[in-house]
């Protein structure tokens, strides 16, 4: 494959994973912050960290997405996978590092859980509370085989670790649930990076027409969103009396 092309594929990865943290980014978070920055700063540092340090960088990043951080699975994996297609990456090592990273920063999550209850965690600004109690409601109703199921949620399959903790699951019995659910996960993620570095023509043609529409969709409606809870905030502050 030549250089252009294989730089191409790689830039429509980074492009996707921009995608992919301005929809995973809790957008609580964004009031004065510059998403945009944060998110191309995210994409550099991921797309450089796979490429400059193999199936180390991915352990590490897998790492920090399973603890609930913002850096999407979503394209850290197919990224690998299209690494292990052209020859620079062995593929039972960057599957083993993605198990093992994926573990890591749930076990992470698991603890905090186990140590503090749900409660502290609904004030990080970086998680959605909606989305945390959705999770803690379906461990709640069907138990501890949502730790497996959830694995494949883009959005829940790393939250589930907090209550999973909180409510007492058993550490061992979640570190095999997890590494199922995992396990399955990252070999889809990293099967269609592989498949992706053969069909660069169809890739190509839907980053075009579809990813690209996507990102610019997500941009203004993050800026709309924004613009509707400062003006939505004045409006209450106007409205409420003071106590002085």
């Amino acid at each position: 494959m030549s250089a252009p092309r294989r730089a191409a594929i790689i830039s429509a990865l980074a492009a996707a994973l921009t995608f992919a943290v301005l929809y995973e980014v809790d957008i609580d978070v964004a009031g004065g912050i510059p998403v945009i920055g944060i998110a191309t700063w995210v994409v550099s540092a991921t797309v450089e960290t796979v490429r400059s340090w193999g199936w180390m960088g991915v352990l590490a990043l897998m790492a920090l997405e399973s603890s609930s951080l913002p850096v999407p699975s979503e394209v850290i994996l197919p990224l690998a996978g299209y690494l292990v297609h052209t020859g620079s990456m062995d593929p039972l090592a960057v599957f083993l590092a993605a198990l093992a990273g994926s573990l890591a920063g749930s076990y992470v999550d698991y603890y905090i859980g186990y140590a503090f209850g749900m409660g502290i965690l609904r004030r990080l600004p970086w998680i959605s509370g909606e989305a945390l109690s959705k999770a803690e409601s379906w461990f709640r109703a069907y138990g501890e085989p949502m730790v497996i199921v959830t694995r494949m949620v883009p959005g829940m399959r790393t939250l589930i670790s907090f209550p999973a903790g909180a409510l007492r699951m058993d550490a061992r019995k979640f570190g095999l649930y997890t590494a199922a659910g995992s396990a399955l996960w990252d070999a889809v993620l990293m099967g269609a990076g592989y498949s992706l570095a053969t069909r660069w023509d169809a890739v190509s043609a839907i980053a075009q027409e579809s990813l690209l529409p996507a990102v610019g969709a997500a941009v203004i409606g993050i800026a709309l969103y924004v613009a509707l809870t400062l003006t939505r905030g004045k409006v209450i502050a106007m409205r409420t009396p003071s106590i002085d």
